[in-house]
């Protein structure tokens, strides 16, 4: 029967990904059943549905594009009840891992009848194509016993090229290489399964007319790696003479790059980062040096000689700011205040016609030039000029009239206050 391309289970695909840094996957068995899909998507399945038997894998075949195929049979012997063969996963897990549901597949309405034993023998070989990431780092654990064959077996057995050789030819051979050449054994038999021992010569046939005698050393040191040969991949951190396979390397350069952002993850990337500057670390440091140091900067601020304070800043600005501008009218009351909304630092007081002197004949003085602390006084020499007419107070200034005063009744009078 055909199946669907297996699907990878979320699992699966984690798994696969592991493989691309050098970790191995191995693939335990097949799993084969008769549940429906149903609802769930393959990636979202742990199981099947409804698993009747599992069977070991006999083979995996790795491939360089990413796929491996991988092998196993079954017979109806033994099994008591027949049933419609619709499901198939494969289950694998990570070296020294627990086991999980790999890839899956279901026929759904193409399900096969698998009949009991008894009716019929039914023998069926499994191949399935898996998705991996890096198949060199792949392998199955596979039952030895078990001895189907496909057709692409066999073919690859037929191509194989045959040599027919005689023990006659052989020994001849043999003979022609030299006394002590070659073991005994190997002299008596075409092919030699005897043990390997170091210091030993062997034969390695190179052509059809000649012999080379190599001991086991000289093979292991003088044998040039063609092809695509496989080595098991050293765990991260080994520094030993083991051939550090493409993962091995693969997996340091990630380490190495870590989450290093993809401009910045080359050496090149690197120096142009620098600018270039093989004396990087001097030229930051010179120029740190030359910056003020915090403590400096923490005392320069905090100078007060240095530095105005903000009611400092306030005084300076009102120095700045124009003088004010004003008139008011007398209301023949014995002294009023005059309200500016700051404390002037002069104020000058005119009598309505302009002047400072009015009155009449007393030539009393309704006006005048105030200081702080130096109020204006009367003109006028009776005790009158005691009294002060106009001085400055908190917030603006006071105007005070003479006692027998009858000219200040309801006159404007003007004034300017500087601040």
């Amino acid at each position: 029967m055909s199946f669907p391309a297996p699907k990878f289970t979320t699992g699966g695909r984690e798994m696969a990904l592991r493989t691309l840094v050098g970790e191995k996957l191995i693939f335990t068995q097949i799993a084969i059943g008769d549940g429906q899909l149903g609802s769930l998507p393959p990636a979202a399945m742990t199981e099947l549905a409804h698993e009747i038997l599992r069977v070991d894998i006999s083979k995996i075949q790795n491939s360089t594009s990413g796929f491996v195929s991988v092998r196993g049979s079954f017979t109806n012997a033994g099994l008591q009840t027949g049933f419609y063969w619709r499901e198939l996963g494969v289950y694998a897990k990570m070296e020294g891992e627990s086991e999980q549901l790999y890839c899956y597949s279901n026929a759904q309405e193409l399900a096969e009848f698998i009949a009991a034993a008894g009716s019929e023998i039914i023998e069926k070989v499994i191949s399935i194509p898996a998705v991996v990431g890096d198949a060199e780092n792949v392998t199955a654990v596979i039952d030895e016993s078990l001895v189907f064959a496909t057709q692409e077996d066999l073919t690859a057995k037929a191509d194989k090229t045959l040599v027919n050789v005689t023990n006659e030819d052989f020994k001849a051979k043999a003979d022609a290489a030299g006394a002590g050449g070659v073991p005994p054994e190997m002299a008596a038999r075409l092919v030699y399964s005897g043990p390997a021992v170091p210091g030993t010569p062997i034969v390695i046939p190179q052509d059809a007319d000649t012999l080379e005698h190599k001991t086991l050393a000289q093979i292991l040191t003088d044998t040039a790696l063609t092809g695509s040969p496989t080595a098991p991949t050293p765990a991260q951190g080994d520094s030993s003479a083991l051939i550090a396979t493409t993962a091995f390397v693969s997996a340091a350069i990630i380490r190495l790059i870590g989450s290093a952002p993809g401009a910045l993850d080359t050496l090149e990337e690197l120096a142009a980062a620098l600018g270039n500057d093989a004396n990087f670390a001097a030229t930051v440091t010179n120029l740190i040096a030359g910056k003020a140091a915090q403590a400096d900067l923490t005392a320069h601020i905090a100078d007060a000689v240095k530095h105005i304070t903000a009611a400092e800043r306030a005084a300076w600005n009102a120095k700045a700011s124009a003088p004010v501008f004003g008139t008011y009218t007398g209301n023949d009351a014995a002294s009023r205040l005059i309200s500016l909304g700051f404390t002037p630092k002069a104020v000058l007081v005119e009598c309505p016609a302009g002047g400072r002197v009015a009155g009449g004949y007393s030539a009393e003085s309704y006006g005048g030039l105030a200081l702080p602390n130096a109020p204006a006084y009367p003109a006028f020499s009776g005790d009158n000029s005691k009294k002060p007419i106009v001085e400055i107070t908190s917030g603006g200034f006071k105007v005070s009239y003479t006692a027998n005063d009858s000219y200040g009744m309801y006159n404007p009078y003007r004034y300017i206050a500087w601040r």
